[in-house]
């Protein structure tokens, strides 16, 4: 049998886990976001050199997030979906090649990624 201190445990825990998924997963993001703001000015490694990043049409913050990360350039993708998504700039970040560098905070990367330019064609 249960005991009554192993029952309230349970029912705690399942009351928690309604609560996280409740309160959804913006209001998640922000409080991650909260947590960890101060890693947005630092970068991963100040001596890095700059890299190519692509980024295709349509592709949504979170998978961009994700292959910054996969390429070495941020350290955190949940970190970089949440400043993106918190201050309204997941639905800024452009489609277009860049060169990015793991020197460069989480915020800069994401000020580059707003700013896509046309590639120059020698006349």
């Amino acid at each position: 049998m249960l005991t009554k201190r192993l029952l309230l445990a349970l029912v705690g825990s399942l009351v928690l886990a309604v609560l996280l998924v409740g309160c959804g997963g913006d209001q998640a993001l922000a409080v991650y976001l909260e947590a960890n703001r101060q890693r947005l000015d630092q970068p991963l490694d100040p001596l890095a050199e700059p890299v190519e990043f692509t980024v295709a049409p349509g592709t949504p913050a979170k998978a961009i997030a994700q292959n910054l990360q996969q390429a070495g350039l941020i350290e955190d993708a949940l970190l970089f979906e949440a400043y993106v998504r918190v201050n309204g700039l997941a639905n800024r970040l452009e489609a277009g090649t860049y060169r990015l560098s793991a020197a460069m905070t989480p915020i800069e990367i994401a000020a580059a990624l707003q700013n896509a330019q046309a590639p120059s064609v020698p006349v």
